[in-house]
């Protein structure tokens, strides 16, 4: 079996100052990208042990937890959990921060998750669930950064004040 690297991004992971790996992704529409029903994406790390732009985040007070690497970087704190689940060391290292903000996919599905880790989390820390849906985006990867960073400060002053 090969794979053919053609027609996709690599981005290199790090994690406590360390390279560990990277992920491939595919890019529809394009001649090796269009595999989308067999594979989307590539680890070459255990990626259920860290959390995409973990390094660079941890200067900030707050996070913006999301399911992608492309989806983090529409944040300067956004980190990705390379997924729509988290390991439980994901979450270990998610509070790291005091104040958590979730922007996850706005299907109903995802949402659903996205409650029950907020509602988990919310236990020791501020966390807020931002749904993109409730602002007519189905996904994060749809907005421009100043638009994610607009909702995300809305539905954190709609919590916190």
């Amino acid at each position: 079996t090969s794979i053919n690297t053609a027609d996709s991004l690599v981005f290199p992971v790090y994690h406590n100052k360390m390279f560990i790996g990277w992920q491939l992704r595919f890019i529809p529409g394009t001649p090796h990208g269009d595999r989308m029903g067999k594979m989307k994406y590539l680890h070459v790390f255990k990626k259920g042990n860290c959390l995409y732009n973990y390094d660079n985040a941890k200067a900030y007070s707050s996070v913006v937890l999301v399911e992608g690497v492309k989806k983090a970087w529409k944040f300067p704190n956004g980190v990705a959990s390379f997924g729509k689940g988290i390991s439980e060391q994901q979450i270990q290292l998610i509070q790291t921060w005091d104040e958590i903000i979730l922007m996850y996919d706005g299907d109903t599905k995802t949402q659903e998750q996205a409650k029950v880790l907020r509602d988990r989390i919310a236990l020791n820390r501020k966390c807020v669930n931002v749904n993109p849906s409730a602002y007519g985006f189905a996904s994060p990867d749809e907005m421009t950064a100043a638009e994610a960073e607009r909702i995300v400060f809305e539905e954190w002053k709609k919590v916190y004040g």
